[in-house]
């Protein structure tokens, strides 16, 4: 939490109900020092939502013919048509593309791209 620089007191309480099973002690002495009342274990549990699991970018190993050259950052909603833009702008690719022409690029969703030169 410290790494992330997260100090909401929201944040923070709902993490402590989590661990309270696994660390009854601690967590009961973080709850008390927090200022709250009663015990932690008596605490309704945090409901799991997905929303917050969910990724909204993807990050892909880009390849030029079966090796791996570089990896990028896209959004998860990007169509194969702009990929295929966005990748072969990308500097790194740039070198690589020099004299040779693109056969196809080929592209796994939320997996890989390639890029087949001749």
């Amino acid at each position: 939490m410290k790494r992330l620089e997260c100090n909401k007191k929201e944040i923070m309480m709902a993490v402590l109900k989590v661990i309270a099973p696994f660390a009854p002690f601690i967590a009961e002495e973080l709850w008390s020092r927090a200022g709250n009342s009663g015990s932690i274990h008596h605490q309704q549990y945090p409901q799991f939502e997905n929303k917050y699991l969910e990724e909204s970018t993807i990050e892909y190993p880009v390849c030029i013919n079966g090796k791996r050259r570089g990896s990028e950052i896209f959004p998860k909603e990007m169509s194969d048509a702009d990929l295929q833009k966005k990748v072969v702008e990308l500097d790194y690719v740039d070198k690589w593309l020099e004299g040779k022409e693109i056969m196809k690029i080929i592209i796994v969703p939320g997996k890989m791209i390639n890029i087949v030169v001749k």
